[in-house]
């Protein structure tokens, strides 16, 4: 069985205590700018009692109300992570001495905790100077929480529900924040402000910094189904569900349709041709939840878990046919951080915005363009594409070795969704002229090219 953080680092502080390594504050914070009776003396009193996170000041005092840098932030949750008995590693140095937390900022990337939207695969903030002395947002704090929970504890996502009527300023999140607060806030990392708001451009202050990293060493239980906001639990999905005999897929069902025909059963309307928002998809729409595997970070063992994922109504019961197979497949081929499934999105016009595509471990099974004249790879989204057991080639992009993420042609994942008429983007199309084809490995779709 996992054992909690809150287990673990309860264990090395009483080793660090009963060895003589701390000396215990005789008042409640131990600092003369922190009333005891203040909201967080105590998460102050027991995160500076760990070594090597926060610390106060040698006058004797905390700033509580000071900001945090997004370097000093950096340091003190990497800090607790390792603290917790998290194993985190890197073979890559090249940023280490740019800034005093350049090392955190490597370990950041390596772990992808600094991602926000793993489509657009880009970074919230760069390794320079003037980037990691900057204020941390409570947007990014959120966002580093969420990736850490899932990416290095690999704890299972939440499912959160009626959220705005929590969060007082929710629909004026930033898009690309939204799913970070609602999983931190979900598993009670982060609370609002006084007055219910979230208030995520505000500037991170060093009292909830260090209250933040107390609920994740104290508090935080991996995968468990304690400690959740009221509007937020943990996905369970059957693994005994099968396709009834005779089974025909939409997918299936979609070849034989006319034009005017499927637009007429995926949005109402035969002359509509996508969805563009989530209100305007609203009743189509329906949220599964599916068996997985994960792989433990430190032992490398895989695991039972599940994950949710929204697409469009027609589809919802092939979809969990489809992932139920995945999970019975001996390959037990593993979800990166169980969350990495995309289904669901409003950004373009295909088939995302149907409802009708599923993008799988987007990290390790890039979108990119191919030269097949020039022998060159544009990786355009992920960070390539390498299966195990097979030979470098250009399309593993940044990737310095073979991953179990890496979805290889002949596995079970093509074959569980080729089984009812879905296609993978990872077989190539749209060859043009002049020698070049895109290629889309975590992309599924309802359309036998996988586009």
């Amino acid at each position: 069985m996992r054992r909690t953080l809150k287990f673990l680092i309860t264990l090395a502080l009483a080793a660090a205590l009963c060895c003589g390594m701390i000396a215990v504050p005789t008042s409640a914070s131990g600092f003369s700018d922190v009333d005891d009776d203040a909201w967080y003396a105590e998460a102050i009193s027991k995160v500076t009692l760990v070594p090597g996170i926060i610390d106060g000041y040698t006058d004797g005092t905390f700033l509580p109300d000071n900001d945090v840098t997004r370097g000093e932030f950096l340091k003190m949750i990497l800090s607790a992570v390792i603290a917790s008995g998290s194993s985190l590693y890197t073979t890559d140095h090249s940023r280490d001495s740019i800034h005093w937390a350049g090392q955190y900022y490597t370990l950041a990337m390596e772990s992808n905790i600094l991602v926000s939207d793993v489509y657009s695969g880009g970074v919230m903030f760069e390794c320079t100077a003037a980037e990691l002395d900057k204020p941390m947002s409570r947007y990014e704090m959120a966002v580093v929480l969420a990736n850490v929970c899932t990416n290095i504890a690999m704890d299972s996502t939440v499912v959160v529900e009626n959220a705005a009527d929590y969060i007082t300023d929710y629909d004026i999140i930033d898009e690309q924040y939204v799913s970070a607060v609602e999983q931190a806030c979900g598993k009670l990392l982060l609370t609002g402000m006084e007055d219910g708001s979230f208030s995520g451009e505000s500037s991170l202050r060093r009292c909830e910094a260090a209250t933040v990293i107390y609920r994740f060493l104290f508090e935080y239980d991996v995968n468990g189904d304690d400690g959740l906001a009221e509007y937020a639990t943990r996905p369970v999905a059957s693994t005994t569900i099968s396709a009834p005999e005779g089974f025909v897929s939409f997918a299936q069902q979609y070849q034989t349709m006319t034009d005017a025909e499927r637009r007429l059963a995926l949005f109402g309307n035969s002359n509509k041709t996508y969805f563009t928002s989530s209100a305007d998809a609203a009743g189509y729409m329906e949220t599964v939840t599916v068996p997985i595997w994960i792989i433990d970070r430190n032992t490398g063992l895989k695991t039972s878990s599940s994950t949710s994922i929204t697409v469009h109504r027609l589809v919802a019961d092939e979809v969990q046919y489809i992932f139920q197979d995945i999970y019975n497949d001996p390959e037990q081929f593993p979800i990166y951080g169980g969350w990495s499934l995309g289904g669901a999105r409003y950004t373009d016009s295909l088939r995302h915005s149907w409802g009708c595509a599923i993008d799988v471990n987007a990290y390790y099974n890039c979108e990119c363009t191919t030269n097949w004249n020039t022998g060159t790879t544009n990786v355009t989204c992920g960070y390539g594409w390498w299966p195990t057991d097979t030979a470098w080639t250009s399309f593993a992009g940044t990737m310095a070795s073979s991953s179990p993420y890496s979805i290889s042609s002949g596995s079970s994942v093509v074959e569980a969704f080729a089984r009812y008429g879905w296609g993978w983007g990872g077989q190539g199309y749209s060859l043009h002229s002049d020698g070049s084809q895109k290629f889309d490995f975590m992309h599924f779709s309802i359309l036998p090219s996988g586009g």
